[in-house]
């Protein structure tokens, strides 16, 4: 592409070649070269907004560089930029790029700042900001590690996001990780709000509703209070102008939830939570109302999940009532009406109480190994593990909870004695027999896998599965890591059908499913599961 450009007329054609050339270079890392080829763009007579767009992105491969006092100059540059009315439609664009520099230098306060401002200036062109809502959530991600507030911006930039974008898949990754992590931390602290005021005495804990009844009476208040102040300003002291609605001349604190898409992101978690995924129909609340009521009595509306966000950093806690709305219907309420609409919701019973602990195991559970797994975040996995130990410590996990926080502690290069306890306490699981699992295979040791697998498959062709199945489980630690470490665990699995029945046979299957969730057998392995649970089936 350069060879060409020496050949080449100035016009408006050229500088986007050379604007090309310039954002190449900087996808490959040399971004001295990009900023001659956008240095070059003004030389060819661009159009005005392929001048901006050389200046922005010279900006930016400037503070790359490593050159300091061109990186100094990068705040002058950027005021410039902004002062000409020319680039008002473009402020966006200008305050993103201010947000990408101070990420790179880690001032991620300052950062998310200014990409709140590129949200605010992006007025009816919305192109730039799924991205900057992108680059937001991954602040809150990788750097602060608040995930429920990375989730809302990740949940807002997908739902802008064109589903062509290349960065859309890993987006929705992440942001599926994300929203279980919503969900498993949202089930911690209700239930465990909900186990804590039943502890409480009738007079102490009637106090503790009627407060929470309170506080959102005030929330809802000041909502109304805000929505009104909008409609004034769109009608008439804005002399009659929508775009007055649209949050400009507000304070953070007091934009309307209609055009905060945080807020509204918020909005569509909420409804999903209680009514699921909905096409659009008449009287859709109607064929749903039996289970509507018993998700309620599931889903409390005490410590239920709201999220801060940079418009309302202390939310207040939800309400619900299953027969008022929320403003106007509950103020007109009774007090001691809307208090037993929450009485009646808490788990009184040993039985509500079970079951409230069980969803806490089961959340502990699921945290620990999204950390593990979703996040890699071992550093959180184990405090989570742990807790789920200490809490529940005969729950049915505890082998594999063993494995995995040896797991973590070895991937953070901490000592541990996990699997010490593991290899003593349940020596003949799957988990002990992974703890052999070597680092590295070399050629050899494939080799020797390969073959010890072939021999022990002829023993069950040649039908001495008794045999076979013997060899299949002294083998499986010294091929941990192979190649066909998971083929000889499902030959195994079979052997055990043969050998020892059909209740053996379904455990083993249903611990291959657990243990090698990514192994490329696992489609045969859960046909294999059903097949075997139709056959228990008809004998029954």
């Amino acid at each position: 592409l350069e060879a060409t450009f020496p050949l080449l007329k100035k016009n408006e054609t050229t500088a986007r070649l050379h604007l090309i050339a310039g954002q190449l270079y900087d996808l490959i890392g040399q971004p001295a070269r990009a900023v001659d080829q956008y240095k070059a763009v003004l030389g060819s007579r661009p159009s005005y907004d392929q001048t901006f767009y050389a200046n922005l992105y010279a900006i930016q491969s400037n503070d790359l560089t490593g050159d300091q006092k061109k990186s100094a100059r990068s705040m002058e540059n950027f005021e410039s930029l902004l002062s000409d009315r020319k680039n008002a439609d473009l402020k966006d664009k200008i305050y993103f790029t201010m947000g990408l520099l101070e990420a790179r230098s880690n001032r991620i306060d300052k950062a998310l700042g200014y990409y709140a401002q590129s949200i605010r200036e992006a007025g009816t062109n919305t192109t730039q900001v799924p991205y900057t809502y992108m680059e937001m959530g991954r602040l809150y991600f990788e750097k602060k590690e608040n995930y429920a507030k990375a989730q809302i911006y990740y949940d807002s930039a997908l739902a802008l996001l064109p589903k062509q974008s290349p960065e859309y898949g890993a987006l929705a990754t992440r942001k599926k990780n994300l929203d279980d992590f919503v969900q498993y931390s949202t089930t911690l602290r209700t239930e465990d709000s909900l186990l804590t005021l039943v502890k409480m005495d009738r007079p102490a804990l009637e106090k503790k509703l009627d407060k929470i009844l309170a506080e959102q009476d005030k929330a809802d208040q000041e909502r109304a209070a805000i929505a009104q102040q909008i409609i004034d300003r769109a009608t008439g002291g804005t002399g009659g102008s929508m775009p007055g609605a649209t949050n400009s001349e507000l304070a953070p604190a007091q934009r309307w939830v209609l055009y905060n898409p945080v807020a509204m992101s918020q909005g569509r978690q909420e409804f999903s939570a209680k009514w699921g995924n909905r096409p659009l129909a008449d009287d859709w609340r109607r064929s749903t109302k039996e289970s509507s009521e018993a998700i309620a009595g599931v889903n409390s509306p005490i410590n239920r999940n709201v999220q801060a966000d940079a418009i309302n950093p202390n939310p207040s806690l939800p309400v619900s009532d299953a027969g008022t709305s929320r403003v106007g219907q509950a103020n007109a309420a009774s007090t001691n009406a809307r208090r037993d609409g929450l009485l009646v919701q808490l788990p009184f019973s040993r039985e509500a109480q079970a079951k409230a602990n069980q969803q806490i195991e089961n959340a502990l559970y699921k945290l620990g190994k999204l950390y593990k797994f979703g996040f890699d975040k071992p550093a959180l996995a184990i405090p989570t593990f742990e807790q789920l130990l200490t809490r529940f410590p005969n729950t049915l996990q505890k082998p594999e909870v063993y494995y995995l926080l040896h797991l973590s502690n070895e991937q953070l290069g901490q000592a541990s004695t996990w699997k010490d306890r593991l290899l003593a306490e349940f020596p003949n699981t799957s988990y002990a027999r992974l703890t052999g699992r070597s680092v590295e295979q070399t050629t050899g040791s494939e080799a020797q896998a390969l073959a010890t697998y072939t021999q022990i498959y002829e023993l069950y062709k040649a039908n001495n599965p008794t045999e076979a199945l013997a060899r299949s489980e002294n083998a499986l630690s010294t091929v941990a890591g192979s190649q066909v470490e998971d083929k000889l665990a499902l030959l195994r699995v079979m052997l055990i059908g043969r050998v020892r029945g059909t209740d053996a046979y379904r455990q083993a299957l249903n611990d291959f499913v657990r243990d090698y969730p990514g192994s490329l057998l696992l489609p045969r392995a859960k046909e294999m599961q059903v097949a075997a649970d139709q056959f228990t089936a008809n004998r029954k």
